[in-house]
């Protein structure tokens, strides 16, 4: 995430200005979580980096505002843990009331989209 994606900035800059437009484009009163991954840990460290994930806004009516904060406070650290914080982003999900999906911006395309899971029985 810290290489030129190509227009001459960081990846992570491009990632953040994805999440911040798809927080711009929330509906109020949708009910939304951020968590993120690769950003305290170094890449010297593969057995911890490989679980480096938090949830940093929790899963509730979105604070816009809040959660812009949060996405503008991180930078890219070590590994990419991708599946694992899929796997624990559906932890940080309640009880299905109707259908959930994850959101999840990467670096291994020239510029961020979204990857998309469902989860079972969704």
């Amino acid at each position: 995430m810290r290489a030129d994606d190509g227009s001459g900035r960081p990846k992570i800059e491009a990632a953040k200005q994805a999440l911040t437009t798809f927080v711009d484009g929330v509906p109020e009163g949708s009910t939304v979580g951020l968590r993120v991954y690769g950003h305290r840990v170094p890449n010297t460290d593969k057995a911890n980096g490989c679980r480096d994930t938090d949830l940093v806004t929790p899963v509730r009516p979105v604070d816009k505002a809040q959660m812009k904060a949060a996405i503008g406070r991180f930078q890219p650290t070590g590994f990419t843990p991708i599946g694992y914080s899929l796997q624990e982003a559906a932890k940080d999900l309640p009880p299905r009331e109707s259908a959930r999906s994850s959101w999840c911006p990467t670096a291994r395309t020239p510029a961020p989209r979204p990857t998309r899971a469902r989860w079972p029985g969704t």
